[in-house]
């Protein structure tokens, strides 16, 4: 009976460690991309949006999120870990007003590319004085 006992725990033991997969950590990725404002004030938070229509939220110390908001519609090369958005299991479960559809970015280091975006360029070119 013993036998029996020890070898039933053997294959339990085993079958639940086989079945457990180690989680994938999040890589660095770098974007590139605008910084923009979102939100009304007084509750704003910046965001970068990619060329390629990816937005997401900037999550950084105060010191950095000032000088990111100064190269607002300059392209800007962002390092940093990329977390998705949890996803919605029912309408019961709130949605973060402060969050956007592709995640966020966790800055570790970020550099500007010193273009300006060609629709600040015709805007203020627009309203130029001459």
């Amino acid at each position: 009976m013993k036998k029996i006992l020890l070898a039933l725990i053997l294959i339990t033991t085993s079958a639940i460690l086989s079945a457990y997969s180690k989680p994938i950590k999040n890589a660095e990725m770098t974007l590139i991309g605008l910084v923009k404002v979102y939100g009304n004030e007084p509750v704003t938070f910046l965001g970068l949006k990619t060329d390629d229509g990816r937005e997401f939220k900037i999550q950084a110390d105060q010191n950095t999120l000032s000088e990111l908001q100064n190269n607002q519609g300059y392209k800007i090369e962002i390092t940093g870990i990329v977390e998705k958005p949890a996803k919605i299991k029912s309408q019961d479960q709130a949605i973060s007003l402060d969050s956007l559809k592709d995640g966020k970015i966790i800055v570790a280091k970020w550099k500007s590319l010193g273009q300006q975006d060609e629709d600040i360029e015709d805007i203020l070119e627009m309203h130029s004085i001459n």
